[in-house]
């Protein structure tokens, strides 16, 4: 069987073009709708995680996960991108990724059920070795998932994998909730996170159901693992960028600082998952159709960024400015317990910023075939970021962390610019444009809060209004700023909807 579309053919190209932006549009709207009941999930479980473990226990959770990210770059080698990229799909190209995958899973389980024990070297609490052996499950586990999940996201059928998402999170964060509360400590999140994978894999080959077979064919597997393999490098590079501040942290300050330094990272950039998992989800897949119009996704690309900057400033622009009375309200409930992360908390904020903004880009390089550059422009960063991680982190602490890893992830965008330019004529002015309407809005934002401070004394309640009231001044101001731009081109992208009804 294929699972392609047929070729470009230029009679069509208007129409497939047409098709494919409601297809990518249908997409994130159902993808945006798992990620909002997610979202609201995630945001209460978090607070009421906070109020019932302790920095410990978050250190313990951050520095377990450090080993499975790390070996979950393993368990995939980039398979799972490759069969998604790849132009046409059968049912040879499919089972063998799919093979592959379990045999990396297994093999990932394995690395991490024996060096388990060696964690005890790093870290200042035994049962990390537990943590990890448990955790590691889902190596094994996530490998029958790869196939609904493959063939629903190259098909843009994001609307069958709302379900999955919604009840698998809802099983996470309502088992780590109860479990809290009933005094199983940093278990209840370990313990949750295998039910939900579990419930996850029933759910997507409920809705997509597939056959299981093992297959490997040689020319195939290389072809794929030639793809895969530079993401792979990017991926250990990413994970070294994104978990070698936990490692040394925990090591070097112990459970509770790597608590601290959790909780503002897990924080600061919440709108940096939550819009991947909507958005960049669906735009791989989708500029992987059109990779051979660079007009088109040089378009969508800088609409993306337009949009990508409005919900991720208004989110961590709001968190900076209330960041105190978040800690010290709905974190610690009403206790002084999570103010030391305060000024790694903010610039935090100042980091998922400048992620969001950075991260589409990654599909346009993946798309474009080109994951080399992903590599290269990783490993600049990583180099940067390690080599000055320790002695940061010896002369400023946590908050000299907080803005190593902001200033060296800036740094990838200076990487990518010459690709943008050379390869799809995208200008510094064009980037400009798309994100200074959310720049400008943020500064009629900061003169609501200062003024709403000034006036009104701080209780949970008036703190709660004033994130209302500088939330509405933003969008407002951003309106304004845009002439109402957004409504317009959603009211246009409803009418294109409403075209084959009519017809």
């Amino acid at each position: 069987m294929n699972y392609t579309t047929a070729p470009e053919d230029n009679d069509f190209r208007k129409a497939m073009h047409k098709s494919l932006k409601l297809q990518a549009i249908s997409g994130i709207g159902y993808n945006t709708l798992a990620k909002i009941i997610i979202f609201i999930l995630s945001t209460v479980s978090s607070v009421i995680l906070a109020r019932n473990l302790t920095a410990g226990d978050y250190g313990i959770i951050g520095f377990g996960m450090i080993f499975i990210n790390f070996l979950m770059q393993f368990s995939d080698l980039g398979i799972s991108s490759a069969v998604i990229q790849k132009h046409e799909l059968n049912d040879d190209a499919l089972y063998t990724g799919f093979t592959l995958k379990c045999i990396l899973g297994v093999a990932a389980f394995s690395l991490a059920f024996f060096l388990s024990p060696l964690s005890r070297y790093f870290f200042d609490n035994p049962a990390i070795s537990d943590v990890i052996k448990i955790l590691s499950l889902n190596f094994i586990l996530s490998s029958f998932a790869f196939i609904p999940t493959c063939l629903l996201t190259r098909n843009l059928d994001y609307k069958k994998m709302v379900i999955p998402q919604a009840v698998s999170s809802a099983m996470y964060h309502m088992l780590a909730i109860l479990l809290a509360i009933n005094g199983f400590k940093y278990w209840s999140i370990v313990i949750a996170n295998i039910c939900s994978v579990i419930v996850n894999i029933i759910a997507l080959n409920t809705v997509r159901p597939t056959k299981i077979r093992f297959t490997i064919d040689q020319k195939v597997a290389v072809e794929l693992l030639r793809f895969g393999g530079n993401l792979f490098l990017s991926g250990v590079v990413i994970f070294a960028i994104f978990n070698a501040d936990n490692f040394i942290i925990g090591s070097v300050m112990g459970s509770a600082i790597l608590g601290y330094y959790a909780l503002a990272f897990n924080w600061g950039s919440i709108i940096c998952t939550v819009v991947h998992d909507s958005v960049h989800s669906v735009l791989f897949p989708a500029f992987s159709k059109i990779q051979h119009d660079r007009d088109a996704i040089k378009k969508s690309y800088l609409r993306v960024l337009e949009y990508v900057s409005f919900v991720s400033v208004l989110v961590n622009s709001s968190l900076f400015i209330g960041s105190r009375d978040f800690l010290y309200y709905i974190l610690g409930h009403g206790t002084d317990r999570w103010l030391p992360a305060i000024y790694a908390f903010q610039i935090m904020c100042v980091y998922g910023i400048i992620r969001s903004m950075t991260e589409p880009v990654g599909n346009v390089i993946m798309a474009a075939g080109k994951s080399s550059l992903l590599s290269r422009s990783t490993i600049i960063v990583g180099v940067i970021e390690l080599s000055l991680l320790y002695p940061v982190l010896k002369y400023f602490n946590i908050e000299g962390v907080a803005v190593l890893v902001t200033v060296a992830y800036s740094f990838q965008y200076f990487i990518y610019y010459p690709f943008l330019k050379s390869d799809f004529n995208i200008s510094l002015r064009q980037i400009f444009s798309s994100v200074m309407p959310s720049l400008l809005s943020v500064l009629f934002m900061v003169c609501a809060a200062v003024l709403y401070d000034y006036f009104i004394s701080t209780t949970l309640i008036t703190f709660i209004l004033k994130m209302l009231m500088v939330g509405v001044v933003y969008v407002v101001s951003y309106g304004f700023i845009t002439r109402w731009r957004m409504i317009k081109e959603i009211k246009e992208i409803m009418d294109m909807r409403e075209v084959p009804k009519n017809q």
